[in-house]
């Protein structure tokens, strides 16, 4: 069986018991987090399917098409949501501020400085520069919050 089997009757079970949930989400709250697979807001949040959008890239990091997407669920939505961004210790970015960077932009073309400006290398310094942006580019008065998940330990801190 290979992993697209496996996806298909993971699916099948979790089809199994399956109960529909409304548009929402009930917490009107958008989550910025990074890929990482330990750091799903399902389990480190408690968030459950329904309670908030989740938006995951690479590093957490809120790049210009986080902004564009936000813009685009805040127009559905019809105003504004809280927002959360969320990094975390031991993040694999951290390795774009080394030589990484160089092999990341001879694979895509662009500028290894801008692999460098999104490396998560400290944390707090890293999701405080994001929500200083997401205050600078969101509606007037949106609530934004930032936190740093410990993967060691399962906490999340709030830090801005």
């Amino acid at each position: 069986m290979d992993v697209f089997d496996e996806l298909a009757a993971r699916n099948a079970a979790a089809a199994d018991g399956f109960v529909e949930v409304p548009m929402g989400p009930d917490l009107d709250l958008v989550v910025v987090t990074c890929v990482d697979p330990r750091v799903h807001p399902t389990s480190t949040l408690g968030i459950a399917r329904g309670d908030a959008f989740v938006m995951r890239v690479v590093g957490g990091r809120v790049t210009d098409a986080v902004i564009n997407g936000l813009a685009m669920i805040f127009a559905m939505k019809g105003s504004p949501q809280a927002v959360a961004v969320m990094h975390h210790t031991d993040c694999g970015t951290a390795r774009l501020a080394g030589e990484l960077a160089w092999e990341v932009s001879a694979a895509t073309g662009r500028p290894a400085a801008h692999f460098r400006s999104i490396a998560v290398v400290d944390p707090r310094e890293s999701v405080s520069a994001d929500v200083r942006r997401l205050v600078e580019s969101l509606p007037d008065g949106t609530p934004v919050a930032g936190f740093v998940y410990d993967v060691a330990t399962g906490v999340a801190d709030r830090v801005a």
